[in-house]
């Protein structure tokens, strides 16, 4: 992918090559945070304020980005599942998937430990209905 100018919209040519660095198919090919900082990008910027004046300005919070994405998804669901009043079963997929985000960001890919984390917490759930 690559940053495609417009009328509206024109992009630097050192900001069009750190996006197509940072958005390299093969992550090994993808540099180290460290080295992004060394590109030419950061080297023309004067100042920090500059950054966030032209790249931030106007683009929501990440928080409501979030929330917009999570909206399209539970949109796409409700639309493959062909039911509108099934939302039940999606706060169930959305529980399943934040357990998964939960044990993954810990960085404790121990299987066998988080199959006991996922088997205490339903316990604890059976035991509070």
């Amino acid at each position: 992918p690559t940053l495609q100018d417009t009328r509206t919209r024109h992009f630097s040519k050192a900001l069009r090559d750190f996006v197509s660095v940072c958005l390299n198919k093969d992550p090994m090919q993808r540099p180290t945070a460290a080295k992004l900082l060394e590109h030419k990008f950061f080297q023309l910027c004067k100042k920090n304020k500059d950054l966030v004046k032209h790249l931030l300005d106007g683009q929501p919070t990440l928080v409501d980005r979030t929330q917009l994405l999570k909206d399209k998804e539970d949109a796409r669901k409700l639309a493959k599942s062909g039911s509108k009043g099934n939302l039940l079963e999606l706060k169930d997929e959305e529980a399943s998937r934040q357990a998964y985000v939960h044990g993954v960001s810990r960085w404790d890919f121990d299987v066998a430990q988080l199959k006991l984390d996922a088997e205490a917490e339903a316990i604890a759930e059976a035991a509070a209905a």
